[in-house]
């Protein structure tokens, strides 16, 4: 058994020493790997059996500088972007608070140009990656990656229309919702990252769960906010359906604001009835679902967004991996086997050498048993002869008795 592993690993060995992948699309090799598809058969109990933990600790010591870099532009550029919107008033409004900072127009420039060119790199980066997969991986992630980086880009480069380097009206609305993306899309990619992914993984889980729920109580939402805009319509916030829902959506979380919507303005009878059973059925029902959903089960719910986190570490490993089949990586990769192969074959031959040993120890103890065994029967093979040399000399006995009786 041990020559024919010993076999095996040698031809193994050599299968990679001849510097050849059987594909060079990365979308294959991505594919056909046997982790990816332990993973996309949801198996994993596999992922936890020790050779595959060597296996991906090995993975991780030599991709670990690709896995982060990317994810250190992404945090660069946010850091920087956040930084810029606090320290600059609003466009439009002159402010003497010392909250603010007053840039000059090249350090403003410079800024904006950095982030800019920090976007550029990013969204070069997803480019890339589609590029050398041929094709989407995670598409939620690189197309929410591709607005965030585009938003900004838009928001910051300078146009005529603006006054001493100062962005714009539209600017300044456009890069608050590019800043949101920014932090929704490093929230997205530390899913990956080892020690905390999971948390990330669980609140993915659970705005999963909400959005079904939103679903479900949708219409009951819609109902509510249609009768309650025409029972309340002399009311400021139902003038409008927009401002209805949100007025609809701030009394579900309990801001209900009674004395303001019933003893300011004159109110039909209706909203009384009315009031109530939205009080029970949106508020105390609804928020009660949602609590059961976030704290339900939390057991299970953070062994799943454990094994979740795991499952991304180990998918965005491989890909890194598929994606730089360059010989010279190979070559690197090689010698690393090369330099493990004497190393197997040494703690197969130690193996070996310790499974001798505990042979010979037991076959000590079978000999030292079997001795025993032997005294025993040595012992007992001489009580017998006794025995049967002490029935003899009584059968002679008697035939003298009896040969006296006769005389």
């Amino acid at each position: 058994m041990l020559k024919i592993l010993i076999l095996l690993s040698k031809k193994v060995f050599s299968s990679i020493n001849n510097n050849k992948l059987y594909t060079t699309s990365s979308r294959q090799l991505y594919r056909n790997h046997p982790l990816i598809i332990a993973l996309d058969s949801e198996h994993y109990y596999l992922l936890e059996h020790p050779l595959a933990k060597q296996l991906m600790l090995r993975k991780w010591k030599l991709y670990r500088p690709f896995f982060y870099f990317p994810r250190i532009l992404s945090f660069l550029l946010l850091l920087i972007l956040t930084f810029y919107v606090l320290i600059i008033p609003a466009p439009n409004i002159i402010s003497s608070s010392s909250k603010y900072i007053s840039l000059s127009s090249i350090v403003n420039l410079t800024i904006r140009w950095i982030i800019i060119i920090l976007s550029i790199i990013n969204l070069l980066k997803i480019f890339l990656e589609i590029i050398l997969f041929r094709g989407l991986r995670v598409p939620f992630v690189q197309l929410f990656g591709l607005i965030s980086f585009l938003s900004s880009i838009i928001a910051f480069i300078p146009y005529k229309s603006e006054i001493n380097n100062n962005i714009t009206s539209w600017q300044w609305q456009l890069t608050s919702f590019s800043i949101l993306f920014q932090w929704f899309n490093i929230a997205v990619i530390l899913r990956s990252v080892p020690m905390f992914g999971n948390f990330f993984v669980m609140i993915e889980s659970i705005l999963m769960k909400f959005t079904v729920l939103l679903f479900v109580m949708l219409p009951l939402l819609i109902a509510f906010t249609i009768s309650t805009k025409m029972i309340f319509f002399n009311q400021a916030a139902f003038i409008t359906v927009t401002r209805a829902i949100h007025k609809s959506s701030s009394m579900i979380v309990g801001e209900f604001d009674y004395e303001a919507l019933f003893f300011s303005k004159s109110t039909f009878t209706a909203a009384v009835l009315l009031f109530i059973p939205f009080i029970v059925i949106m508020t105390i029902v609804f928020m009660n679902l949602l609590l059961g959903i976030a704290i339900g089960d939390i057991k299970s719910s953070m062994k799943n967004a454990r094994a979740k986190a795991n499952a991304y570490w180990i998918r965005e490993l491989i890909y890194i991996e598929s994606t730089l089949p360059s010989k010279t990586w190979l070559k690197h990769n090689i010698v690393e086997y090369e330099s493990t192969e004497h190393h197997i074959e040494a703690s197969i031959h130690n193996s070996a050498d310790k499974q001798d040993e505990n042979e010979a120890l037991v076959n000590q103890l079978y000999k030292s048993e079997l001795r025993k065994l032997y005294d025993i029967l040595d012992m007992l093979c001489t009580q017998a002869k006794q025995i049967l040399d002490y029935e003899i000399n009584l059968e002679q006995m008697l035939k003298q008795l009896l040969a006296v009786k006769k005389t």
